[in-house]
Formats: C-alpha cells, structure tokens, sequence
C-alpha cells in the first residue's frame, strides 16, 4: 500500500504531460534518445557517446541512476547492473574490455599483479569502485571470491584455481595476510 501511495504522490507531481520523448544529438558527436522531465533526462533513455560507446538505462535527474548497461564501442558490454549518480552503484558486472590470457597460475598473494588477467567482476559497487562480496574471474579459468574494498582485494575469501584447488584466506589491500 506505501507503494502505490508513493506512486501516485509521485504522478501528482510529475504528471505524464510534462515527460518527453526526444532525440538530441549534441557537437561532439554524442546522441541521447529518451525521456526528459523538465528538460532533464529522467526516466528510460539511451547515451550514445562520441566514441561510439552507449549508455542504456535509468536517469534520474540528469544522471546514470537505477539499472542500466553501457557498452564500450565494439558493441560487447562494459558494465551491467546498478547506477548512482553516474557511478556503479549496487550489484552489477563489469566486463574486461582486452583481458590478457594468463598461462598458468596467478600469483594470489599479491592482487596488485593482476594486470589485465581478469574477465569479469560479478558483485557489489559504492562510488564506481568493486567493494563488498563479490566473485573475480580470471583469465585462466582461476577465481576469487570474497570480499572486496575500495577495488582492492580486502577481508575474507577464497581462491579457486581451476582445477577446484581452494585456498581459504584473509587479504588486506590486495595481499594476502
């Protein structure tokens, strides 16, 4: 019942006639189709940049906010979940755009080596950064899965080597301690 309640206050105030649908393309090459509320993207919409990446989701108030997917320039996808102020924010994946293949092990005791031999991180964001629980996976079929913070590799976990090999641990700023 809040829901609704939230809803319609909502619908009082913004009421359909003042959301738009428009197709905008701007000098340095970008293009935003989508809606707008008061001449602010708000609501479902499309960002195509420059360089011929796209955002594809929610705005509110001008900004990447609620779900959404962008997409580097090839078309494969760069990053897919939560956004906040035009920032990962919540759950989401992020997606290695060159991840460079790893022959043999990775040295977990020291993230700060990772390099590029990663493919993807599938967990939690705050202000555009990996941190919280999540599942980094690596090049060589290896992964982590564990506890991040501010990007790093930080508190609990496990690493996984593919061969199901498991190593238990605590890291601090990507070491392990």
């Amino acid at each position: 019942m809040i829901f609704i309640n939230l809803y319609l206050i909502y619908r009082l105030e913004h009421p359909k006639s003042q959301i738009e649908f428009v197709k905008e393309q701007y000098s340095d090459g970008s293009a935003y189709e989508g809606e707008k509320l008061g001449g602010i993207r708000h609501g479902k919409g499309k960002f195509l940049y420059g360089d011929g990446g796209l955002y594809e989701g929610e705005w509110k108030a001008g900004s990447m906010d609620g779900f959404g997917t962008l997409y580097y320039p090839d078309g494969k996808i760069a990053y897919s979940g939560g956004w906040k102020q035009d920032k990962f924010h919540g759950k989401g994946t992020i997606y290695n755009e060159n991840p460079v293949p790893l022959q043999g092990a990775f040295d977990y005791v020291n993230f700060d080596n990772l390099g590029d031999y990663w493919i993807k991180y599938e967990g939690d964001f705050v202000d555009d950064n990996k941190d919280g629980f999540g599942v980094l996976y690596l090049s060589n079929g290896d992964r982590f899965e564990g506890h991040f913070k501010e990007d790093t590799v930080h508190g609990s976990g496990r690493y996984i080597c593919v061969n199901n090999e498991t190593l238990f641990g605590e890291w601090w700023q990507n070491r392990l301690a």
